[in-house]
């Protein structure tokens, strides 16, 4: 197995399974729209109602997407053979 292949795994399985817990837990997306960092933009602009509404039902959803996307194409990388140097220097 190639390394970015389980790179890509990894990163989109946790992307993935954050934003399902985001759509699914309404109580997690209130905790994140409270207390990140990232969100706080979200937060001035929107309030945190909306904000948490915004994690809730467009984030999270878009979250779950990316991650099958990053599997996805983690997946589906072609895994090429070693290489071997075409200009090797033969003695004779």
């Amino acid at each position: 197995m190639n390394i970015n292949m389980i790179l890509l795994f990894v990163a989109g399985l946790v992307i993935a399974s954050l934003g399902s817990k985001a759509t699914f837990d309404r109580e997690f997306a209130a905790r994140y729209a409270e207390k990140s960092p990232k969100a706080l933009l979200w937060r001035k602009l929107l309030g945190v109602e909306r904000t948490t509404f915004a994690v809730h039902r467009v984030f999270g959803p878009l979250g779950m997407v990316l991650g099958l996307v990053i599997i996805v194409f983690g997946v589906l990388q072609p895994v090429r053979p070693n290489q071997q140097c075409r200009h090797v220097v033969r003695s004779r």
